[in-house]
């Protein structure tokens, strides 16, 4: 199941997450970020994460080598930006659950 969930309270974060069944989460800012509260919260919860490979959130990634994560690599053309995170949703799901996902697009 895919959700989207809004304003939160950081020290509220760990219960959201478990109560709502969240494995991981999807990051996809096309601005070049310089910073990201989200991405920060989820690498110190040790949650899975995708995001672009753009701005300070890959920065952190790379930086603290931390493996939960996948850089979606495509971030230019709206049909192949959605296919470049579909692929690293995929990639993750596999890699950190061993599930093998099928990914519809409307």
């Amino acid at each position: 199941r895919i959700g989207r969930h809004g304003t939160y309270l950081r020290e509220n974060l760990p219960v959201l997450f478990r109560e709502q069944g969240i494995m991981a989460v999807l990051f996809p800012s096309v601005w070049p970020e310089t910073f990201s509260y989200v991405v920060q919260e989820c690498m110190g919860m040790e949650v899975p994460l995708v995001c672009f490979d753009l701005g300070a959130p890959a920065e952190r990634i790379r930086k603290y080598a931390y493996s939960h994560a996948v850089l979606a690599r495509e971030i230019s053309g709206q049909g192949r930006m959605r296919e470049g995170l579909f692929d690293a949703l995929y990639e993750l799901i596999l890699r950190e659950y061993g599930y093998s996902i099928r990914l519809f697009s409307i």
